[in-house]
């Protein structure tokens, strides 16, 4: 009985550090591909458990993880990676508020319903980032520093130094593959 946590543990310590030995292995080309592919790996692991575990079909899964990437985009200065202490609770915070807003109105709804307001609301988000000028300035990658304030903590750890993206990114991808307790 006490070799079976042993088991589990083994293959997420063992990914995990792969994953912070990838930078030194390989050129930062595919670091940073390793990244976005992790990144995209939890994006699809946590739609498989919003539809797969809890039976929710949601359409606007998509406009969390895009809120988020605009935060980063808008509180980064300009041709260089924002700060990661700053950049991440933002982009946290700037999805929590979304999604209490649009949590608030659509889980009090059930089935087809429930399938309707998420892509309502995923059609909202959608046009006011297309169509707002703040919004589509981060898209056109022009300056917004006139419009928002460029908040600049420690500088030594960004979004694209190469620490960044297997200590962030790399915990988060081996946790997510852990299995859940009932399995």
């Amino acid at each position: 009985m006490s070799k079976l946590p042993w088991a589990r543990v083994m293959p997420v310590l063992l990914a995990f550090g792969v994953l912070a030995a990838l930078p030194a292995l390989i050129s930062g080309f595919y670091v940073e591909l390793a990244m976005k592919v992790m990144i995209l790996a939890i994006f699809a692991l946590s739609l498989e458990l919003l539809v797969g575990q809890t039976g929710l079909v949601c359409f606007g899964h998509a406009a969390f993880f895009g809120i988020g990437a605009y935060a980063v985009t808008l509180l980064s200065p300009e041709g260089e990676a924002g700060s990661l202490w700053w950049t991440l609770p933002a982009a946290c915070g700037a999805a929590g508020v979304y999604a209490l807003a649009v949590g608030a109105l659509s889980l009090r709804t059930k089935g087809v319903y429930f399938i309707m307001i998420t892509l309502a609301f995923a059609q909202m988000a959608y046009f006011v980032v297309h169509d707002t000028p703040w919004a589509v300035a981060a898209t056109a990658s022009t300056s917004t520093s006139s419009r928002w304030p460029q908040w600049r903590a420690t500088p030594c750890w960004t979004w694209t130094s190469p620490p960044s993206s297997t200590v962030l990114c790399g915990p988060v991808w081996a946790l997510a593959l852990w299995p859940a307790p009932c399995c």
